[in-house]
């Protein structure tokens, strides 16, 4: 009797993940619908309209981009994909781009993202249907990571459910899909979920899938975003390896799953060695590490903060309020760069989320442990404190700002 009621209360949790992964499915399909079903283009490429030497070739009921401060993806990432194809089709590895000045690395400069498995499969599919692949891809795996996760940490399915849809349909995931930013973002959940496993269960073979993980991110080529990203999740890590510690009473083991971290972020490191060390020495013979670390020195005080701070606070409640981007001209809304500000994931999730901080009641007594899974909300709470700061370099956090790789990641 005990030994059925352990499976069936093992199968629940999978069944529920079977269901959520059918809705998020359908979700994604009705939110991609015009990509996927009416042939629509996943990038604003009518932007090249706007400029002289393609005004002819324009449709006749041409106005205006869809969306002109996307310009990087259409300026930038689409040609390089572009570019990887012809040198492929050529019979050679994309090391070059010779379309751009008197030639330029194309593997190298780690954005091209030619190694990202997603865009890697895409190179065998027409550009418009890699484009819709990715993207499709990419925001089904961040709902289902992020469900996965918060239900590993003891959130009911109806709660977890709503946290896949939120973070898989907001504004980050949303405005950075055709940037190498979301390639990383994608992954963030399932990364914080297979962590959790592996803190939960100390098996080797978790370490080994959070490595792959971890590796794939980097491959994505946003290695800002991905350093950040990495912070959090060691700082996730700490935080159990030191519970283990003082309530816990278990040196050892708080040793065996620092090991097990360790290892995982090894075999990232090592798996993207082949993308991180060609990126190194474009890196050096390009100066841009010494340009921002100088105006980082240079500028303790930024005069705009204060603009920036209310239009990113605005914009996180009310995307649309001080404008978008999408009503036809770069000046078209009031802020910064509409994509850096918009955080929005909804007004249902950003209440549940104030409710849940302010509505937090002390744990009961003796609930420390590894007998209970640990209270992660101050956690997350302080965590998302603190990268706001950093972000608008707030007093204080402009110190951290100055650090060493700090300084050049803005």
């Amino acid at each position: 009797m005990t030994e059925l009621r352990t499976r069936a209360t093992a199968a629940v949790p999978r069944r529920q993940t079977w269901i959520f992964a059918a809705l998020l499915a359908g979700l994604v399909v009705v939110r991609f619908w015009p990509v996927l079903v009416e042939g629509r283009v996943f990038a604003p490429t009518d932007m090249v309209f706007d400029f002289a030497f393609f005004r002819s070739s324009a449709p006749a009921d041409f106005h205006a981009p869809s969306n002109p401060l996307l310009s990087d993806a259409v300026l930038k990432f689409y040609p390089w994909q572009v570019a990887a194809r012809a040198s492929l089709e050529g019979g050679s590895m994309p090391w070059w781009n010779p379309y751009i000045y008197a030639g330029a690395p194309l593997f190298a400069n780690g954005e091209s993202a030619i190694l990202y498995p997603l865009n890697a499969v895409g190179l065998a599919l027409p550009h418009h249907a890699a484009l819709a692949l990715s993207a499709v891809v990419r925001v089904f795996i961040a709902g289902l990571g992020m469900f996965l996760f918060v239900r590993a940490i003891g959130v009911g399915a109806t709660g977890a459910a709503l946290a896949g849809i939120a973070f898989t349909l907001g504004g980050p995931m949303t405005v950075w899909l055709n940037y190498p930013v979301g390639n990383g973002y994608a992954w963030l959940p399932l990364l914080f979920y297979l962590t959790q496993q592996l803190l939960r269960t100390r098996r080797a073979g978790y370490s080994a899938l959070v490595g792959l993980v971890i590796t794939v991110q980097i491959l994505g080529g946003h290695y800002q975003t991905v350093f950040i990203m990495l912070l959090a999740w060691g700082a996730y890590g700490l935080r159990w390896i030191v519970r283990t510690i003082l309530l816990d009473r278990d040196p050892r083991l708080a040793f065996r799953t620092a090991m097990l971290l360790t290892n995982a972020a090894v075999i990232g490191l090592a798996l993207s060695a082949v993308q991180l060390v060609p990126f190194r020495e474009w890196l050096a013979g390009t100066g841009e590490a010494s340009r921002r670390t100088a105006e980082r020195l240079a500028s303790w005080y930024n005069p705009t903060l204060a603009q920036d701070a209310f239009g990113t606070a605005v914009t996180m409640v009310v995307p649309n309020l001080l404008g978008n981007p999408t009503l036809g001209t770069m000046t078209s809304f009031w802020g910064a760069n509409f994509p850096e500000q918009t955080t929005y994931v909804g007004i249902i999730a950003l209440a549940l989320a104030v409710f849940a901080v302010a509505g937090r009641g002390p744990w009961p007594s003796g609930a420390p442990g590894l007998n209970r899974p640990a209270d992660p909300l101050a956690f997350f709470s302080v965590l998302g404190a603190a990268c706001l700061l950093l972000a608008i370099d707030a007093p204080g956090a402009s110190l951290i700002n100055r650090l060493p790789v700090f300084n050049v990641i803005a």
